[in-house]
């Protein structure tokens, strides 16, 4: 049974679930990519979030919230967590009694008939630093992909204290906000490569085609009891986009696992495992081209067109392009974030 204590000031009443059943806690569960060892998955998550033995934190989880409760007949809101780092630390504060979520200071405790709504971010420092404006009930920002590859995660719940169970944790879902591409470089069967080798690679947009492709975005991602994410690209031109260079070219063979966007320290593209993110927009019919060079035709630029299709966010895009000569095919699998297998394939 609850224990209630009552607080009364400023001539509102107050009712505080005082007792470890109402501490204010959440577990943190992350969609999770297929294996990889970089983008964020719940154990990177842990990883990244532990503060080192010296109590100096390296990575958090922004924690914004506010609740609103009925006094005196009229509807106040108070804010509860601003900018408050979340860390999976020991327990050298007794914030979250289920799980090492913790975060600073004296424990919150739910107030009886309040209606809160959090809103969250990961990595906290980086987040802040490229959005605009982050409320409980708001988060939006520019994120550019050209000079930010790093997996870029929000949350956002809405908890009733009347009708909510608050006898544990809150789950708190981390969402990916961008999409992640990978291209795999294999010969066609049949056809030898001999000591050929991709050198380069990047993404172009048609000349003359219209909505072409953004490296940058504009995020807004509201709401009270339910939160919606919306992009709005922008900063799109017919440059050369995510060039990738390799000193001496990867080579490929029929059925190999050779991957763009790896083996180059130096390239601010191979921090992913391969996976290059974008920002979530719809690529339109012969808009946008992957291009190629190889080791054994120099001065010779090689592409295909990246057929009409929508990245979203949380979603994942493995392209296997085939090369047989002069001529190259694609084949597109896609699959959500946190799918181990894909979900369909579409031929190119």
């Amino acid at each position: 049974m609850l224990c209630f204590l009552m607080f009364i000031a400023c001539d509102s009443d107050i009712v505080f679930l005082k007792n470890d059943a109402a501490k204010i806690s959440w577990s943190i569960r992350s969609e999770t990519l297929d294996g990889t060892r970089v983008l964020v998955n719940d154990d990177i998550l842990h990883t990244l979030c532990t503060p080192d033995k010296n109590g100096t934190i390296k990575e958090s989880i922004g924690i914004w919230g506010q609740y609103t409760i009925v006094e005196g007949g009229q509807t106040n809101v108070y804010s509860e967590f601003v900018a408050t780092p979340l860390t999976y630390a020991p327990k050298l504060v007794d914030t979250n009694p289920y799980n090492q979520w913790n975060y600073p200071g004296e424990a919150r405790h739910w107030v009886s008939g309040g209606l809160y709504t959090f809103r969250a971010c990961y990595p906290q420092t980086l987040m802040e630093s490229l959005m605009t404006e982050i409320t409980p009930t708001i988060l939006q920002g520019t994120v550019n992909t050209a000079e930010i590859q790093k997996d870029l995660l929000v949350a956002s719940t809405y908890v009733d204290t009347n009708t909510a169970n608050l006898s544990g944790p809150v789950p708190l879902d981390l969402k990916h906000i961008l999409a992640a591409i990978k291209i795999r470089v294999a010969a066609e069967e049949g056809y030898d490569p001999g000591n050929d080798a991709i050198t380069s690679c990047w993404f172009q947009n048609q000349s003359d085609a219209t909505n072409l492709f953004a490296t940058s975005g504009y995020l807004v991602y509201s709401g009270n009891e339910t939160s919606t994410m919306v992009w709005y690209p922008y900063e799109s031109n017919v440059a050369p986009m995510y060039v990738w260079e390799h000193p001496t070219g990867l080579s490929f063979t029929e059925g190999g696992e050779t991957y763009l966007y790896t083996d180059n320290a130096d390239n601010a593209y191979t921090t992913n495992d391969g996976w290059l993110l974008v920002v979530p927009q719809p690529v339109k019919s012969n808009s946008l081209h992957l291009c190629y060079t190889l080791k054994n035709a120099p001065g010779k630029v090689f592409s295909r067109v990246i057929p009409e299709i929508t990245y979203q966010a949380g979603y994942k895009y493995s392209y296997a392009l085939s090369i047989g000569g002069a001529d190259a095919t694609l084949t597109l699998t896609i699959a959500p974030w946190n799918e181990l297998d894909s979900s369909y394939n579409i031929d190119l």
